[in-house]
Protein backbone atom coordinates (compact mmCIF):
# COMPACT_ATOMS: atom_id res chain seq x y z
CA UNK A 1 0.00 0.00 0.00
CA UNK A 2 1.26 3.47 -1.10
CA UNK A 3 1.46 5.65 2.27
CA UNK A 4 2.68 8.76 2.09
CA UNK A 5 6.21 9.65 3.88
CA UNK A 6 6.12 12.94 4.38
CA UNK A 7 9.99 13.17 5.12
CA UNK A 8 10.96 10.87 1.92
CA UNK A 9 8.93 12.90 -0.45
CA UNK A 10 9.10 16.18 0.89
CA UNK A 11 12.05 17.24 3.47
CA UNK A 12 14.42 14.97 2.03
CA UNK A 13 14.46 16.46 -1.60
CA UNK A 14 14.91 19.58 -0.09
CA UNK A 15 17.50 19.02 2.20
CA UNK A 16 19.17 17.78 -0.91
CA UNK A 17 18.24 20.95 -3.21
CA UNK A 18 19.98 23.14 -0.22
CA UNK A 19 22.52 20.88 -0.58
CA UNK A 20 23.38 21.11 -3.81
CA UNK A 21 22.91 24.75 -4.47
CA UNK A 22 24.80 25.56 -1.05
CA UNK A 23 27.69 22.89 -2.41
CA UNK A 24 27.16 25.58 -5.80
CA UNK A 25 27.22 28.74 -4.21
CA UNK A 26 30.35 27.55 -2.27
CA UNK A 27 32.05 27.09 -6.08
CA UNK A 28 31.04 30.61 -7.27
CA UNK A 29 31.64 32.42 -4.21
CA UNK A 30 34.96 30.88 -3.85
CA UNK A 31 35.83 31.55 -6.85
CA UNK A 32 36.77 27.52 -8.07
CA UNK A 33 38.64 27.41 -11.33
CA UNK A 34 37.04 24.47 -13.48
CA UNK A 35 39.60 21.77 -11.91
CA UNK A 36 37.92 22.24 -8.23
CA UNK A 37 34.37 21.67 -9.74
CA UNK A 38 35.13 18.55 -11.75
CA UNK A 39 36.55 17.63 -8.27
CA UNK A 40 32.90 18.25 -6.60
CA UNK A 41 31.39 16.50 -8.76
CA UNK A 42 33.83 13.23 -9.30
CA UNK A 43 33.57 13.07 -5.56
CA UNK A 44 30.02 13.69 -4.95
CA UNK A 45 29.03 10.90 -7.91
CA UNK A 46 31.37 8.40 -6.50
CA UNK A 47 30.42 8.98 -2.82
CA UNK A 48 26.25 9.04 -4.14
CA UNK A 49 27.25 5.33 -4.52
CA UNK A 50 29.25 4.37 -1.70
CA UNK A 51 26.21 5.89 0.52
CA UNK A 52 23.64 4.11 -1.04
CA UNK A 53 25.88 0.35 -1.07
CA UNK A 54 26.18 0.72 3.08
CA UNK A 55 22.51 1.11 3.17
CA UNK A 56 22.61 -1.76 0.86
CA UNK A 57 24.80 -3.74 2.65
CA UNK A 58 23.22 -3.29 5.99
CA UNK A 59 19.68 -4.93 4.28
CA UNK A 60 21.24 -7.57 3.10
CA UNK A 61 23.49 -8.32 5.74
CA UNK A 62 20.35 -8.63 8.25
CA UNK A 63 18.73 -10.63 5.77
CA UNK A 64 21.92 -12.81 5.36
CA UNK A 65 21.78 -13.46 9.45
CA UNK A 66 18.19 -13.68 10.13
CA UNK A 67 18.49 -17.56 10.56
CA UNK A 68 21.76 -17.22 12.91
CA UNK A 69 20.98 -16.96 16.74
CA UNK A 70 21.09 -13.89 18.51
CA UNK A 71 24.70 -14.25 19.96
CA UNK A 72 25.65 -15.46 15.75
CA UNK A 73 24.26 -12.35 14.93
CA UNK A 74 25.77 -10.51 17.65
CA UNK A 75 29.15 -11.67 16.48
CA UNK A 76 29.11 -11.55 12.66
CA UNK A 77 27.89 -7.71 12.97
CA UNK A 78 30.74 -6.66 15.11
CA UNK A 79 33.07 -8.58 13.01
CA UNK A 80 32.14 -8.69 9.65
CA UNK A 81 31.31 -4.61 9.13
CA UNK A 82 32.16 -1.84 6.26
CA UNK A 83 32.91 0.17 9.32
CA UNK A 84 35.61 -2.05 10.51
CA UNK A 85 37.42 -2.75 7.48
CA UNK A 86 37.09 1.36 6.72
CA UNK A 87 38.51 2.24 10.23
CA UNK A 88 41.42 -0.61 9.51
CA UNK A 89 42.22 1.05 6.31
CA UNK A 90 41.94 4.28 6.03
CA UNK A 91 44.76 4.57 8.06
CA UNK A 92 46.89 2.12 6.04
CA UNK A 93 45.66 4.21 2.57
CA UNK A 94 46.88 7.71 3.76
CA UNK A 95 50.34 6.23 4.47
CA UNK A 96 50.77 4.24 1.59
CA UNK A 97 49.74 6.38 -0.89
CA UNK A 98 52.12 8.87 1.12
CA UNK A 99 54.97 6.37 0.44
CA UNK A 100 54.29 5.69 -3.20
CA UNK A 101 53.69 9.53 -3.54
CA UNK A 102 50.37 9.12 -5.28
CA UNK A 103 46.94 9.36 -3.76
CA UNK A 104 44.99 9.03 -7.45
CA UNK A 105 46.22 5.04 -6.95
CA UNK A 106 44.05 4.16 -4.13
CA UNK A 107 41.21 6.48 -5.10
CA UNK A 108 41.02 4.42 -8.49
CA UNK A 109 40.91 0.91 -6.45
CA UNK A 110 38.28 2.94 -4.40
CA UNK A 111 36.56 3.34 -7.40
CA UNK A 112 36.88 -0.03 -8.97
CA UNK A 113 35.94 -1.79 -5.84
CA UNK A 114 32.64 0.18 -5.38
CA UNK A 115 31.73 -1.13 -8.83
CA UNK A 116 32.87 -5.07 -7.67
CA UNK A 117 30.68 -3.90 -4.95
CA UNK A 118 27.61 -2.52 -6.89
CA UNK A 119 27.65 -5.47 -9.32
CA UNK A 120 27.23 -7.93 -6.46
CA UNK A 121 24.73 -6.06 -5.35
CA UNK A 122 23.13 -6.42 -8.47
CA UNK A 123 23.19 -10.31 -8.78
CA UNK A 124 22.27 -10.65 -5.45
CA UNK A 125 19.57 -7.71 -5.00
CA UNK A 126 15.90 -9.52 -5.10
CA UNK A 127 17.50 -13.11 -3.75
CA UNK A 128 19.49 -13.83 -0.19
CA UNK A 129 22.82 -13.39 -0.52
CA UNK A 130 25.42 -16.15 0.01
CA UNK A 131 27.52 -15.63 3.60
CA UNK A 132 30.61 -15.87 1.81
CA UNK A 133 29.71 -13.22 -0.90
CA UNK A 134 28.38 -10.82 1.94
CA UNK A 135 31.77 -10.68 3.39
CA UNK A 136 33.59 -10.52 0.18
CA UNK A 137 31.32 -7.63 -0.43
CA UNK A 138 31.59 -6.24 2.83
CA UNK A 139 35.59 -5.84 2.39
CA UNK A 140 34.37 -4.23 -0.98
CA UNK A 141 32.57 -1.38 0.67
CA UNK A 142 34.95 -1.41 3.45
CA UNK A 143 37.54 -0.46 1.32
CA UNK A 144 36.07 2.48 -0.89
CA UNK A 145 35.17 3.74 2.51
CA UNK A 146 38.88 3.77 3.67
CA UNK A 147 39.36 6.56 0.25
CA UNK A 148 37.38 9.30 2.34
CA UNK A 149 39.92 10.59 3.51
CA UNK A 150 42.13 11.11 0.11
CA UNK A 151 39.31 12.95 -0.77
CA UNK A 152 40.08 15.56 1.87
CA UNK A 153 44.09 15.14 1.41
CA UNK A 154 44.17 15.52 -2.13
CA UNK A 155 42.78 18.84 -3.18
CA UNK A 156 44.32 20.68 -0.31
CA UNK A 157 47.58 19.37 -1.63
CA UNK A 158 46.80 19.96 -5.10
CA UNK A 159 44.58 23.02 -5.23
CA UNK A 160 45.91 24.53 -1.98
CA UNK A 161 49.47 23.46 -2.01
CA UNK A 162 49.02 22.09 1.24
CA UNK A 163 48.01 25.40 2.85
CA UNK A 164 44.41 25.52 3.92
CA UNK A 165 43.49 22.15 5.16
CA UNK A 166 40.86 23.85 7.06
CA UNK A 167 38.77 24.92 4.42
CA UNK A 168 39.35 22.06 2.65
CA UNK A 169 38.06 19.40 5.27
CA UNK A 170 35.22 21.65 5.66
CA UNK A 171 34.19 21.60 2.26
CA UNK A 172 35.19 17.93 0.83
CA UNK A 173 33.34 17.21 4.25
CA UNK A 174 30.07 19.01 2.65
CA UNK A 175 30.55 17.07 -0.31
CA UNK A 176 31.21 13.41 0.87
CA UNK A 177 28.36 14.04 3.50
CA UNK A 178 25.85 15.14 0.95
CA UNK A 179 26.54 12.32 -1.51
CA UNK A 180 26.44 9.53 1.41
CA UNK A 181 22.92 11.66 1.80
CA UNK A 182 21.64 11.33 -1.79
CA UNK A 183 22.98 7.59 -1.80
CA UNK A 184 20.50 6.63 1.02
CA UNK A 185 17.84 8.76 -0.66
CA UNK A 186 17.85 6.88 -3.64
CA UNK A 187 18.13 3.44 -1.86
CA UNK A 188 15.02 4.58 0.27
CA UNK A 189 12.69 6.31 -2.30
CA UNK A 190 12.55 3.00 -4.22
CA UNK A 191 11.40 1.31 -2.01
CA UNK A 192 8.87 3.64 -1.45
CA UNK A 193 7.68 4.05 -5.34
CA UNK A 194 7.79 -0.04 -4.77
CA UNK A 195 5.03 0.74 -2.31
CA UNK A 196 6.68 0.24 1.02
CA UNK A 197 7.52 2.59 3.72
CA UNK A 198 10.76 1.28 4.73
CA UNK A 199 13.02 -0.77 3.08
CA UNK A 200 13.92 -3.82 5.29
CA UNK A 201 14.08 -7.65 5.34
CA UNK A 202 10.77 -8.73 4.82
CA UNK A 203 9.79 -6.50 1.98
CA UNK A 204 13.69 -6.17 0.12
CA UNK A 205 12.98 -8.95 -2.11
CA UNK A 206 10.21 -7.66 -3.46
CA UNK A 207 11.79 -3.94 -4.42
CA UNK A 208 13.04 -3.07 -8.45
CA UNK A 209 16.08 -1.35 -8.19
CA UNK A 210 16.36 -1.51 -11.75
CA UNK A 211 16.64 2.02 -12.65
CA UNK A 212 18.60 3.37 -9.57
CA UNK A 213 21.35 0.57 -10.31
CA UNK A 214 21.71 1.96 -13.46
CA UNK A 215 21.99 5.42 -12.61
CA UNK A 216 24.82 4.23 -9.81
CA UNK A 217 26.21 2.38 -12.73
CA UNK A 218 26.87 5.75 -14.50
CA UNK A 219 27.72 8.08 -11.62
CA UNK A 220 30.46 5.40 -10.98
CA UNK A 221 31.60 5.80 -14.34
CA UNK A 222 31.51 9.97 -14.36
CA UNK A 223 33.44 10.01 -11.08
CA UNK A 224 36.27 7.76 -13.16
CA UNK A 225 36.38 10.44 -16.31
CA UNK A 226 36.62 13.15 -14.04
CA UNK A 227 39.33 11.63 -11.91
CA UNK A 228 41.79 11.98 -15.04
CA UNK A 229 40.99 15.67 -15.00
CA UNK A 230 42.92 16.15 -11.86
CA UNK A 231 46.05 14.34 -11.53
CA UNK A 232 48.61 14.66 -9.10
CA UNK A 233 51.39 16.81 -8.75
CA UNK A 234 53.69 14.58 -6.10
CA UNK A 235 55.81 17.41 -4.84
CA UNK A 236 53.32 18.56 -2.44
CA UNK A 237 52.42 15.41 -0.97
CA UNK A 238 55.22 15.76 1.39
CA UNK A 239 55.58 18.09 4.36
CA UNK A 240 56.72 21.29 4.17
CA UNK A 241 60.41 22.69 3.72
CA UNK A 242 62.12 24.05 6.02
CA UNK A 243 61.75 27.23 4.65
CA UNK A 244 58.03 27.30 5.03
CA UNK A 245 58.17 25.04 8.29
CA UNK A 246 60.27 28.02 10.23
CA UNK A 247 57.48 30.34 9.87
CA UNK A 248 54.94 28.03 11.24
CA UNK A 249 54.58 26.81 15.18
CA UNK A 250 56.68 23.25 15.20
CA UNK A 251 55.50 20.28 15.73
CA UNK A 252 55.69 18.10 19.29
CA UNK A 253 54.56 14.61 19.85
CA UNK A 254 52.43 16.28 22.51
CA UNK A 255 50.10 17.61 19.90
CA UNK A 256 49.70 13.95 18.73
CA UNK A 257 48.55 12.87 21.89
CA UNK A 258 45.73 15.75 22.42
CA UNK A 259 44.40 15.91 18.74
CA UNK A 260 44.01 11.57 18.88
CA UNK A 261 42.48 11.76 22.10
CA UNK A 262 39.89 14.97 20.80
CA UNK A 263 38.98 12.64 17.85
CA UNK A 264 38.62 9.41 19.80
CA UNK A 265 36.65 11.05 22.17
CA UNK A 266 34.42 12.36 19.85
CA UNK A 267 33.97 9.40 18.46
CA UNK A 268 32.67 7.69 21.59
CA UNK A 269 30.64 10.72 22.23
CA UNK A 270 29.37 10.25 18.31
CA UNK A 271 28.99 6.45 18.75
CA UNK A 272 26.91 6.92 21.82
CA UNK A 273 24.15 9.24 20.56
CA UNK A 274 23.82 7.55 16.90
CA UNK A 275 21.92 4.62 18.46
CA UNK A 276 18.55 3.16 16.73
CA UNK A 277 17.07 2.96 20.26
CA UNK A 278 16.08 6.31 19.88
CA UNK A 279 14.04 5.41 16.31
CA UNK A 280 12.41 2.39 18.17
CA UNK A 281 11.60 5.06 20.98
CA UNK A 282 9.80 7.35 18.74
CA UNK A 283 8.00 4.58 16.71
CA UNK A 284 7.01 2.92 20.10
CA UNK A 285 5.74 6.11 21.23
CA UNK A 286 3.47 7.23 18.43
CA UNK A 287 2.14 4.11 18.23
CA UNK A 288 0.91 4.17 21.64
CA UNK A 289 -0.69 7.22 20.76
CA UNK A 290 -2.13 5.72 17.61
CA UNK A 291 -0.62 7.25 14.76
CA UNK A 292 -0.50 6.69 11.45
CA UNK A 293 2.42 3.76 9.77
CA UNK A 294 3.41 6.43 7.63
CA UNK A 295 3.81 9.32 10.11
CA UNK A 296 5.80 7.09 12.23
CA UNK A 297 8.12 6.21 9.65
CA UNK A 298 8.36 9.90 8.67
CA UNK A 299 9.67 11.06 11.81
CA UNK A 300 12.27 7.97 12.07
CA UNK A 301 13.26 9.27 8.95
CA UNK A 302 13.22 12.88 9.99
CA UNK A 303 15.05 12.28 13.17
CA UNK A 304 17.81 10.42 11.04
CA UNK A 305 17.51 13.55 8.95
CA UNK A 306 18.32 15.49 11.83
CA UNK A 307 21.92 14.13 12.62
CA UNK A 308 23.05 13.33 9.16
CA UNK A 309 22.05 17.05 7.66
CA UNK A 310 24.10 19.18 9.39
CA UNK A 311 27.23 17.61 8.12
CA UNK A 312 26.73 19.49 4.75
CA UNK A 313 24.68 22.08 5.34
CA UNK A 314 26.50 23.83 8.03
CA UNK A 315 30.35 23.88 7.85
CA UNK A 316 30.87 26.19 4.59
CA UNK A 317 28.33 28.80 6.84
CA UNK A 318 30.19 28.53 9.96
CA UNK A 319 34.13 28.64 8.69
CA UNK A 320 32.71 31.94 6.56
CA UNK A 321 30.40 33.42 8.72
CA UNK A 322 30.95 32.50 12.51
CA UNK A 323 34.69 32.01 12.16
CA UNK A 324 35.33 35.48 10.82
CA UNK A 325 33.93 36.79 14.64
CA UNK A 326 35.16 33.77 16.64
CA UNK A 327 37.90 31.70 17.00
CA UNK A 328 37.32 28.48 16.95
CA UNK A 329 37.94 27.04 20.82
CA UNK A 330 35.12 29.66 21.30
CA UNK A 331 32.93 28.27 18.62
CA UNK A 332 33.08 24.74 19.76
CA UNK A 333 32.74 25.74 23.36
CA UNK A 334 29.49 27.35 22.68
CA UNK A 335 28.26 24.15 20.57
CA UNK A 336 29.58 21.73 23.04
CA UNK A 337 27.35 23.75 26.17
CA UNK A 338 24.09 24.26 23.80
CA UNK A 339 24.95 20.07 23.33
CA UNK A 340 25.18 19.74 26.64
CA UNK A 341 22.03 21.69 27.67
CA UNK A 342 20.33 19.53 25.41
CA UNK A 343 21.83 16.49 26.48
CA UNK A 344 20.67 17.31 30.20
CA UNK A 345 17.09 18.43 28.29
CA UNK A 346 16.62 15.01 26.74
CA UNK A 347 18.07 12.68 30.05
CA UNK A 348 15.16 14.24 32.07
CA UNK A 349 12.34 14.77 29.90
CA UNK A 350 12.57 11.59 27.32
CA UNK A 351 9.97 13.58 25.39
CA UNK A 352 10.56 12.80 21.62
CA UNK A 353 10.68 16.25 20.25
CA UNK A 354 13.46 16.61 23.00
CA UNK A 355 15.29 13.87 21.77
CA UNK A 356 14.64 14.59 18.05
CA UNK A 357 16.10 18.41 18.57
CA UNK A 358 18.99 17.55 20.43
CA UNK A 359 19.81 15.19 17.77
CA UNK A 360 20.07 18.06 15.43
CA UNK A 361 22.59 20.05 17.96
CA UNK A 362 24.53 16.98 18.09
CA UNK A 363 24.66 16.60 14.48
CA UNK A 364 25.84 20.36 13.67
CA UNK A 365 28.64 19.69 16.93
CA UNK A 366 29.67 16.71 15.97
CA UNK A 367 30.17 16.87 12.52
CA UNK A 368 31.70 20.55 12.37
CA UNK A 369 34.02 19.01 14.92
CA UNK A 370 35.04 16.15 13.36
CA UNK A 371 35.94 17.72 9.98
CA UNK A 372 38.08 20.18 11.58
CA UNK A 373 39.79 17.66 13.43
CA UNK A 374 40.67 16.20 10.05
CA UNK A 375 41.52 19.78 8.84
CA UNK A 376 43.88 19.97 11.63
CA UNK A 377 45.57 16.77 11.39
CA UNK A 378 46.13 17.29 7.72
CA UNK A 379 47.53 20.44 8.93
CA UNK A 380 50.15 18.82 10.60
CA UNK A 381 51.17 16.24 8.28
CA UNK A 382 52.94 18.95 6.50
CA UNK A 383 54.54 20.68 9.38
CA UNK A 384 56.54 16.93 9.97
CA UNK A 385 58.24 14.25 7.69
CA UNK A 386 57.73 11.49 10.44
CA UNK A 387 54.16 11.51 11.36
CA UNK A 388 50.84 11.19 9.29
CA UNK A 389 48.63 12.48 11.78
CA UNK A 390 45.63 12.36 9.91
CA UNK A 391 46.04 8.74 9.81
CA UNK A 392 46.30 8.48 13.49
CA UNK A 393 42.91 10.82 14.11
CA UNK A 394 40.92 9.44 11.59
CA UNK A 395 41.48 5.60 13.26
CA UNK A 396 41.29 6.86 16.31
CA UNK A 397 37.67 8.61 15.69
CA UNK A 398 36.48 5.87 14.13
CA UNK A 399 37.39 3.25 16.80
CA UNK A 400 35.56 5.69 19.35
CA UNK A 401 32.57 4.74 17.10
CA UNK A 402 33.31 1.03 16.72
CA UNK A 403 33.29 0.57 20.33
CA UNK A 404 29.92 2.16 20.86
CA UNK A 405 28.68 0.46 18.13
CA UNK A 406 29.81 -2.58 19.45
CA UNK A 407 28.18 -1.99 22.89
CA UNK A 408 25.25 -1.92 21.80
CA UNK A 409 25.23 -4.62 19.42
CA UNK A 410 25.97 -6.71 22.87
CA UNK A 411 23.64 -4.86 24.65
CA UNK A 412 20.88 -5.47 21.94
CA UNK A 413 21.27 -9.22 22.25
CA UNK A 414 21.72 -9.28 26.53
CA UNK A 415 19.32 -6.64 27.97
CA UNK A 416 17.03 -6.61 25.23
CA UNK A 417 17.03 -9.79 24.36
CA UNK A 418 13.48 -10.47 25.26
CA UNK A 419 12.93 -7.78 23.26
CA UNK A 420 14.74 -8.71 19.94
CA UNK A 421 12.08 -9.11 17.42
CA UNK A 422 11.26 -5.62 18.13
CA UNK A 423 14.32 -4.14 16.44
CA UNK A 424 12.61 -2.96 13.76
CA UNK A 425 10.22 -0.43 13.13
CA UNK A 426 8.05 -2.87 11.06
CA UNK A 427 7.76 -5.06 13.59
CA UNK A 428 7.05 -2.95 16.46
CA UNK A 429 4.08 -1.27 14.31
CA UNK A 430 2.70 -5.05 14.30
CA UNK A 431 3.26 -5.75 18.13
CA UNK A 432 0.79 -5.95 20.86
CA UNK A 433 0.00 -2.56 23.17
CA UNK A 434 1.76 -4.98 25.91
CA UNK A 435 4.71 -5.71 24.27
CA UNK A 436 5.50 -1.89 23.04
CA UNK A 437 4.62 -0.58 26.69
CA UNK A 438 7.67 -3.27 27.97
CA UNK A 439 10.06 -2.69 25.43
CA UNK A 440 9.60 1.23 25.40
CA UNK A 441 10.35 1.31 29.22
CA UNK A 442 13.37 -0.68 28.63
CA UNK A 443 14.30 1.70 26.18
CA UNK A 444 13.64 5.08 28.19
CA UNK A 445 15.51 3.50 30.89
CA UNK A 446 18.54 3.01 28.88
CA UNK A 447 18.39 6.26 26.97
CA UNK A 448 18.11 8.44 29.93
CA UNK A 449 21.66 6.37 31.11
CA UNK A 450 23.01 7.68 27.72
CA UNK A 451 22.08 11.03 27.69
CA UNK A 452 23.76 11.46 31.35
CA UNK A 453 26.81 10.00 30.09
CA UNK A 454 27.02 12.06 26.78
CA UNK A 455 26.32 15.39 29.08
CA UNK A 456 29.33 14.53 31.41
CA UNK A 457 31.83 13.57 28.17
CA UNK A 458 30.43 16.99 27.03
CA UNK A 459 31.06 18.86 30.02
CA UNK A 460 34.81 17.40 30.12
CA UNK A 461 35.34 17.57 26.31
CA UNK A 462 34.65 21.59 27.10
CA UNK A 463 37.18 21.53 29.88
CA UNK A 464 39.44 20.16 27.00
CA UNK A 465 38.92 22.44 24.24
CA UNK A 466 39.26 25.40 26.36
CA UNK A 467 42.64 23.96 28.32
CA UNK A 468 44.61 22.15 25.53
CA UNK A 469 42.88 22.20 21.75
CA UNK A 470 44.94 25.34 21.25
CA UNK A 471 47.87 23.47 21.21
CA UNK A 472 47.15 21.32 18.16
CA UNK A 473 44.98 24.36 16.16
CA UNK A 474 48.46 26.22 16.62
CA UNK A 475 48.09 28.95 14.05
CA UNK A 476 44.41 27.85 12.62
CA UNK A 477 42.82 28.78 16.37
CA UNK A 478 41.87 32.38 14.66
CA UNK A 479 40.97 31.35 11.29
CA UNK A 480 41.16 34.67 9.93
CA UNK A 481 44.85 35.71 11.19
CA UNK A 482 45.63 31.95 10.29
CA UNK A 483 44.42 32.44 6.74
CA UNK A 484 46.22 35.49 6.29
CA UNK A 485 49.28 34.13 7.24
CA UNK A 486 48.99 30.96 5.17
CA UNK A 487 47.95 33.24 2.01
CA UNK A 488 51.12 35.22 2.70
CA UNK A 489 53.07 32.13 2.35
CA UNK A 490 51.30 30.97 -0.49
CA UNK A 491 52.51 34.44 -2.07
CA UNK A 492 55.70 33.81 -1.22
CA UNK A 493 55.79 30.39 -2.90
CA UNK A 494 54.36 31.77 -5.70
CA UNK A 495 56.92 34.32 -6.47
CA UNK A 496 59.52 31.59 -5.85
CA UNK A 497 57.85 29.67 -8.42
CA UNK A 498 57.79 32.65 -10.99
CA UNK A 499 61.56 33.76 -10.17
CA UNK A 500 62.45 29.76 -10.95
CA UNK A 501 60.48 29.94 -14.20
CA UNK A 502 62.01 33.37 -15.29
CA UNK A 503 65.67 31.73 -14.20
CA UNK A 504 64.81 28.77 -16.13
CA UNK A 505 64.02 30.80 -19.35
CA UNK A 506 66.58 32.39 -19.06
CA UNK A 507 69.19 29.74 -18.80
Amino acid sequence: MHLFNWDLYIINPIFIFIGIFLLFLLAKKEKENKFWWLFYIETLAIWIVNGFLMRNNLVQMGIGTMNMSITAIAVFTIFVSAFLIGMILKPLAIWLTHKAQNRRIWMWMGIMTTLVALILATIFMNKQTPLVVLVISTLFIGFSISTQTLYFLLPNEQFYYRLFPIFTSLKMGMVTSLGAYIGLFLFSINGAISGYQEVNTHNFPNINYAVVITILFLLIGVSFAMSFFNLERTKFINSFDQTINKQLQPYRFKVLILIVLAAFWLGVMSGLIQNQLLDFMIASSLKQTNYSDSFIYSMVSFNKDAFLVPGFLFGYFIYRVIFKKMTVVQTLTILFVVSGIAAVLASFTNYLEVMVFANIIFGITISITFYLLIGYSMMWNYRNKAVLVTGFVVSANMLGIFLMETMWTILKSTYFVDSFALFSIHNILHANPATIAIFLDKINHVLTIVYAVVFTLIVFYCIFIVTWAKQFMAEMNDIQKGTLKMATIEKKIMVGKMKNKVLEFND
